[in-house]
């Protein structure tokens, strides 16, 4: 039970600090990164991606990659509409216990943050499980 708690206060913690993304400018994302690459996918979107050196009891150690994908608008201000974070399929069940936790189960493997309007997926593919937050204003 202690790990449990404790893995969630890890997880709580660590999606706090993605999910204030969504909606943030590009330069005010990538200035509190010590290093990050990034690209065009496409459907001509740019992003970003970085890496991050983790250890639960779960997976031991590994290394969590976070892509952080920007509209432009029409001011020519890039902004964060989704991001993805990738780690291994073994964080799937601490991931969606935290997401039971906290939001609006919507749909198998979906829930919603009503209050910030984001909705969070978390899928299984390749023994990678692959989170995805995105802006979404729908009821």
């Amino acid at each position: 039970m202690r790990k449990f708690l404790a893995t969630i206060i890890f997880l709580s913690i660590s999606f706090l600090n993605v999910q204030a993304q969504i909606f943030q400018e590009k330069e005010e994302i990538i200035k509190d990164l010590s290093s990050y690459e990034s690209g065009v996918a496409d459907d001509g979107s740019e992003y970003i991606y970085f890496d991050k050196e983790i250890e639960t009891d779960a997976s031991g150690k590994y290394t969590r990659r976070k892509v952080v994908y920007f509209v432009e608008l029409d001011d020519g201000t890039k902004i964060c509409n989704m991001w993805k974070i990738f780690e291994p399929s073994s964080e799937t069940n601490s991931s969606v216990a935290f997401f039971k936790a906290k939001y609006v189960e919507v749909d198998y493997m979906q829930w919603k943050d009503y209050e910030n309007e984001i909705l969070y997926d978390v899928e299984v593919e390749d023994e990678i499980c692959i989170i995805t937050a995105i802006y979404d204003n729908s009821k």
